[in-house]
């Protein structure tokens, strides 16, 4: 089933705009969710282990939620293989990259070798 038009249209625009460094995500205690900010929103997303898929291992499912200023969960979306899988899928490394600041340790890495 594919996402209602405007989570479509949100999960497009957020991964648009994570990709230019202009939406940045933070970390969370549930590891493997990250969220970002947007106006009086909160948008998050997460990796959702489905253990129903047993015969090939567990499978990941992505959780997506916009939360209004109380915490309140006001819509929701997952992905399971196919498409919209492989777009939540894409948006939640970006999303991991910019909480984790996984560029900016691999230069300060490659920084330090280079003075070895």
């Amino acid at each position: 089933m594919a996402f209602q038009e405007k989570i479509d249209q949100l999960v497009t625009r957020l991964t648009e705009l994570t990709e230019r460094g202009k939406i940045s995500w933070e970390d969370t205690a549930d590891e493997g969710t990250f969220l970002t900010s947007v106006g009086k929103f909160v948008v998050t997303l997460g990796e959702v282990p489905d253990y129903l898929r047993d015969e090939e291992g567990p499978f990941v499912r992505y959780r997506f939620k916009i939360l209004d200023e109380t915490g309140k969960t006001i819509d929701e979306a997952s992905g399971t293989p196919g498409e919209d899988w492989n777009r939540l899928s894409h948006l939640h490394e970006l999303a991991r990259r910019s909480a984790l600041h996984v560029d900016e340790a691999l230069s300060d890495i490659l920084s330090s070798l280079e003075h070895i």
